[in-house]
């Protein structure tokens, strides 16, 4: 088996998100913040004031998962990132 031919899953991620009104939807989307993240909102940013809580790793929802990344690469190379 070659060095990355190993399927490999990182964290699950759970968000504790309230049911929004419209009127708080409208007034995300004025912001103009959904419109450069994926799946529309940063945990981050602005819309973090609707998020209660997170299960799992906070990079996994910010974007790239540092931490698990380092130890994979590590665990298939030996070498430290």
């Amino acid at each position: 088996m070659g060095l990355f031919s190993k399927k490999i899953t990182l964290d699950d991620i759970l968000k504790a998100l309230p049911e929004l009104s419209d009127e708080e939807i409208y007034a995300y989307i004025a912001t103009n913040d959904p419109f450069d993240k994926a799946g529309s909102y940063g945990i981050q940013g602005i819309f973090s004031k609707h998020i209660g809580k997170i299960e799992g790793c906070y990079f996994n929802v910010v974007g790239l998962p540092t931490n698990a990344l380092s130890h994979l690469f590590k665990k298939a190379t030996g070498e430290s990132i």
